[in-house]
């Protein structure tokens, strides 16, 4: 390998470096703020919501903040996995259910 190709290699990982040490400063940051708990999960897009349950993007739009509790700030709308999951589970009709 050459020089010129080993230090992009090395500025390449740097970078990432100081990236996953920012993100975990971050995360302390947060743990910190809300006494120790870790950060707020994830929310899911209504493309994503769309794709678990195998239906159009216009039908999860639908579905949010009526039938599935919906986080939203301004023109975004957002799900948390725990809603998108419980939805499913009052869903499920017939069989052995318990």
């Amino acid at each position: 390998m050459s020089d010129k190709h080993n230090e992009a290699a090395w500025g390449a990982t740097q970078a990432a470096g100081q990236k996953r040490g920012a993100y975990l400063s971050e995360v302390s940051i947060a743990q910190s703020a809300s006494g120790g708990k870790p950060p707020i999960e994830s929310l899911l897009k209504a493309s994503e919501v769309a794709s678990v349950l195998g239906i159009s993007k216009t039908a999860a739009y639908r579905l949010l903040g009526r039938e599935i509790p919906a986080v939203r700030f301004g023109a975004t709308v957002r799900v948390r996995l725990a809603d998108l999951n419980a939805f499913i589970e009052r869903s499920v009709q017939g069989g052995d259910h318990a």
